[in-house]
């Protein structure tokens, strides 16, 4: 029923991916199937691609699938909200958790490393 409500015309990519979504345990229940044969040794035919999958479902791309997937495991909800409201695109949510991301990783970086350079030059003194 899912796969036939992606095919309506009127849905946004947003609400598409969100409905292909669904699916997702059962694709990556598969794709884990299918790690744990070449584990063993067994040769796989038809190998699954999860983010693929879900984008073949929704009938979009793999990197729009992908941004839409980062977006909403960032947790950030205002974004989030924007986004499945249509006020936000997916490429332009994802730049924007790419941004929020890249600013408070890098503040992080930085701390740790004048942290490391104090205690190296510290021991150096004794």
């Amino acid at each position: 029923m899912v796969k036939n409500q992606c095919q309506r015309r009127n849905l946004t990519i947003v609400e598409k991916l969100r409905l292909a979504c669904l699916h997702e345990e059962t694709i990556a229940r598969k794709a884990k199937e299918n790690l744990s044969r070449v584990g063993r040794g067994e040769s796989v035919d038809d190998k699954v691609d999860t983010i693929l999958e879900i984008s073949k479902l929704a009938g979009v791309g793999r990197t729009t699938t992908a941004k839409f997937k980062a977006v909403m495991k960032s947790g950030l909800t205002v974004i989030i909200q924007q986004m499945l409201k249509g006020n936000l695109s997916i490429a332009s949510a994802d730049l924007h958790v790419r941004k929020y991301l890249k600013k408070n990783f890098s503040i992080e970086v930085k701390t740790d490393v004048k942290e490391e350079t104090k205690t190296g030059t510290e021991s150096e003194q004794i």
